[in-house]
């Protein structure tokens, strides 16, 4: 990657690995990256993806954006098993290799709109990325939250994380679930806030909330037939980056319709195009 401030920035960067998730006796394809991906090309944007990947790896998702694969030994590869509606992780293998900026190919310009897409601590460089000189920045801060203990158990603590604090700067829109925000303290909460662009907390069913020092605006969410909730976080994250050079209004609109064009289908699958989308998405 063209280092920083020596060259025009250009284009979408998305960084992170794929997974395999084990849900029973079903190994599906995942990953924040792979979400990302596919928003991508719903909405006619072609990515540089950068992800580690291991031999078994299925990068489908992937298809249609220039890709480099880091080669690891394992793909990372999470079981989730569910206690009602809760849903227990459990690391199986890890890619025993975070990635860096500079891991990417030397051609590749500096962004234009960096999304940084870990799902566990060790993934990615959270401050090496958070140098990059990106217009926006997308940090699906999910990852850098987690604790493994030594049996895989994945634990998300009631605040953030020197990870997480170290992957913020100015041009960071930092995306976390209300069941990863709603337990900080106050004081936390701000402090993040004020190191940010914005906090965006995704609320599943009940939309999502932008978190700026200015205040907070509530996303009413757009209605869906649930097939499978799973990366819908992402997707909202990744469709309201890709739009928000067009106004975080239309940011907001478009990324509430791609996350409940998302739970209505199983696992990374191809989401509608714009179109679609804006056909079924009246204007707020």
């Amino acid at each position: 990657m063209t280092p920083r401030g020596r060259a025009p920035r250009d284009g979408v960067m998305v960084v992170g690995p794929v997974t395999w998730d084990l849900v029973g006796d079903r190994r599906v394809p995942g990953g924040t990256v792979s979400y990302a991906a596919r928003t991508a090309t719903a909405m006619g944007v072609r990515a540089r993806v950068l992800t580690a990947a291991g031999p078994d790896a299925d990068l489908a998702a992937l298809e249609g954006h220039e890709v480099h694969v880091v080669p690891v030994e394992h793909t990372l590869t999470l079981r989730h098993t569910f206690r009602g509606a809760i849903r227990d992780q459990t690391v199986v293998h890890t890619t025993g290799r975070r990635l860096r900026p500079s891991d990417a190919p030397a051609s590749w310009p500096t962004p234009a709109v960096l999304i940084v897409a870990p799902l566990l601590p060790d993934d990615l460089d959270p401050a090496a990325f958070a140098a990059v000189d990106a217009d926006e920045c997308c940090v699906t801060g999910q990852g850098y939250l987690r604790q493994v203990d030594r049996s895989g158990a994945i634990s998300v603590p009631g605040r953030p994380t020197d990870a997480l604090m170290q992957a913020l700067a100015p041009s960071v829109s930092l995306f976390l679930s209300h069941e990863e925000v709603d337990t900080w303290p106050d004081a936390a909460r701000r402090d993040v806030v004020a190191r940010v662009r914005r906090l965006v907390v995704t609320r599943g069913a009940r939309g999502a909330d932008v978190v700026t020092a200015r205040g907070t605006h509530h996303v009413d969410p757009v209605p869906a037939t649930a097939v499978d909730s799973t990366g819908a976080g992402d997707v909202f994250a990744a469709a309201f980056i890709l739009a928000v050079g067009e106004g975080e209004t239309t940011a907001c609109r478009l990324a509430a319709a791609y996350a409940a064009a998302a739970v209505e289908v199983s696992g990374a699958a191809p989401l509608p195009d714009r179109a679609r989308i804006e056909a079924r998405t009246p204007d707020r």
